[in-house]
C-alpha cells in the first residue's frame, strides 16, 4: 500500500503537487514499513546546540538538535519529521535512536543513551549523531527522503554527560589493618574508574600481626583509605555496614555519606585477596589462588576450542610457561590477520571453572592498540578479552605477569 504512496508521490512531484487528493483513499497501515524515495529539495544542518560541537548535558534540560534549512513545497497538511540516531563511533555500527519532540532532545534522553554506549565515566566523550528524515501526511502516512541508508546533518559533539555524583572517586585506595597501611589497591583491569570500579589488593597476614582487643579477642581490624592525586589522605573511609563485621562479602559504607565508618574484622593468617567495587560500595574477601603450572591461550588464534581437559592435546600449542620460577608465564604465537581476540586460562577446566584470566571481570572484549609494538596493561581473573579490531597478523611474544596482574604483548 504504502508502494502506492511512493508512486503517486512521485507523479506529485512531476506536476507541481497540484493536487493532494490523489491519496486520499489510501488508508496507512498500521506498523506498516516506511517507503524509501529519493528527494530533493530539503537541506538540513545541525541544532543550535550541537553547533559548537560541545555539549555539557548537566547544564540543559532540553537540545535543539536539528535544523532545516530548506523545505520542499509542501502542501497543507504535510510537514517534516526528523528521526535521531546516535553512536560511540563515526561508522554506527551500533547506534541508538533518541526520541524528539520536533526538533527537540531531552538532556536526560541523550545521557541514556550516552550511558548504554558508553558507559559510567562523568568525563566528556565523542558521540556522533545524524538524522533520517520523513515527509509526514495529515493522515499520519510517511515517506523517508532518501533510502534506508540516507542521513542528514553528522555531526560529532564533545558531550559530557549528567554526573553521577559517584563517591568513591581517588586516585590511590589503601587497605589499612590496625591502623597501619598494608597494601595498596590495583585497579583491577585498569580502564576509566567510572566504568570499571573494581579494586583488589593481596595482603599476607601472619599471626604476629594480630592485635589483642578485650571484647574481640584476637583481631586484624581493617578498612580502606582513598588518597588523592598526591598521596594525600582525603580521609575518605570505607569500612564494613556491620562495625567489627567478621565476613567475607557484604557492603561497605563511607563518611562520603555522613557516616563514622568502623572496621571489618578479619582473624585468619595466610594469603588473602581483598577486593571491592567502589561503584556499589561492596566487598569481597578471598583466599589468594595457587599459581599455576602453565597457561593457555584461549581465543579466536586457538578456535575457541573448549579449555577442559578433554582438549589437553589441542591446547599443547598454545602453552605459556613460567621458565624462572619468577610467576611470568611467556610465549611466542603466530596471530593470524583479523584473529587478535584471547584470554588466557591458568588451568584447563572449562569454560565456567574459575580459571580465566584476562582483560576484566565482565565477559567482554575490551579493545587496545599497540605503541611501538607492544602493550602492557592490566590482568586478573576475569573473562575479558583483549582485542585489536585491524590486527594485521604477525608473531606475538606474550609475558603474563601472574603476581602482579601484568600482561605485555610485543610484536615480533
Amino acid at each position: 500500500m504504502f508502494k502506492k504512496i511512493g508512486l503517486l508521490l512521485m507523479s506529485a512531484f512531476a506536476l507541481g503537487f497540484a493536487s493532494c487528493d490523489d491519496i486520499e483513499d489510501v488508508a496507512p497501515q498500521a506498523n506498516a514499513p516506511e517507503e524509501s524515495m529519493n528527494f530533493e529539495g530539503l537541506s538540513v544542518e545541525a541544532g543550535s546546540d550541537f553547533a559548537t560541537g560541545v555539549v555539557n548535558l548537566g547544564d540543559v534540560a532540553r537540545l535543539n538538535v536539528v535544523n532545516t534549512v530548506d523545505f520542499p513545497n509542501l502542501r497543507d497538511g504535510q510537514n517534516i519529521e526528523y528521526k535521531m540516531f546516535a553512536s560511540a563511533t563515526e561508522d554506527f555500527v551500533k547506534s541508538s535512536e533518541i526520541a524528539l519532540d520536533g526538533t527537540i532532545a531531552s538532556a536526560n534522553d541523550i545521557d541514556n543513551v550516552f550511558r548504554a554506549l558508553i558507559g559510567k565515566t562523568d568525563n566528556a566523550r565523542d558521540m556522533y549523531f545524524r538524522f533520517a528524515a520523513y515527509l509526514v501526511y495529515g493522515d499520519g502516512a510517511k515517506v523517508r527522503f532518501g533510502d534506508q541508508n540516507t542521513y542528514f546533518a553528522t555531526t560529532k559533539v564533545a558531550v559530557t554527560p549528567i554526573a553521577l555524583g559517584l563517591p568513591f572517586v581517588a586516585e590511590v585506595y589503601e587497605l589499612e589493618a590496625n591502623g597501619k597501611i598494608v597494601a595498596e589497591f590495583n585497579h583491577k583491569g585498569g580502564g576509566d574508574i567510572y566504568d570499571n570500579a573494581y579494586f583488589s589488593a593481596k595482603v599476607t597476614i601472619a599471626v604476629e600481626d594480630f592485635v589483642e582487643d578485650e571484647e574481640m579477642g584476637e583481631s586484624w581490624m581493617w578498612r580502606i583509605i582513598a588518597k588523592d592525586a598526591e598521596g594525600q589522605e582525603t580521609r575518605t573511609v570505607f569500612a564494613p555496614t556491620e562495625d567489627f563485621c567478621y565476613e567475607v562479602e557484604g557492603e561497605l559504607e563511607t563518611n562520603a555519606d555522613g557516616v563514622t565508618p568502623g572496621y571489618g574484622n578479619f582473624p585468619l593468617d595466610g594469603k588473602w585477596i581483598f577486593s571491592f567495587n567502589a561503584n556499589d560500595l561492596t566487598f569481597k574477601i578471598e583466599e589468594a589462588p595457587v599459581p599455576p603450572t602453565v597457561m593457555y591461550l584461549v581465543g579466536q588464534p586457538s578456535g575457541w576450542t573448549d579449555p577442559s581437559a578433554g582438549n589437553a592435546a589441542h591446547y599443547e600449542s598454545w602453552k605459556l610457561e613460567d621458565n624462572d620460577g619468577d610467576l611470568v608465564y611467556s610465549g611466542e604465537f603466530e596471530i593470524p590477520a583479523g584473529q587478535f581476540i584471547f584470554r588466557f586460562y591458568t588451568a584447563l577446566t572449562g569454560w565456567d571453572g574459575g580459571a580465566s584470566f584476562g582483560s576484566q571481570v565482565e565477559d567482554n572484549p575490551i579493545e587496545i592498540a599497540m605503541d611501538g609494538d607492544v602493550y602492557t596493561g592490566a590482568a586478573l581473573y576475569g573473562k575479558g578479552s583483549w582485542q585489536i579490531p585491524n590486527w594485521e597478523g604477525g608473531v606475538v611474544a606474550i609475558d603474563v605477569d601472574w603476581e602482579n596482574g601484568v600482561v605485555t604483548f610485543s610484536k615480533k
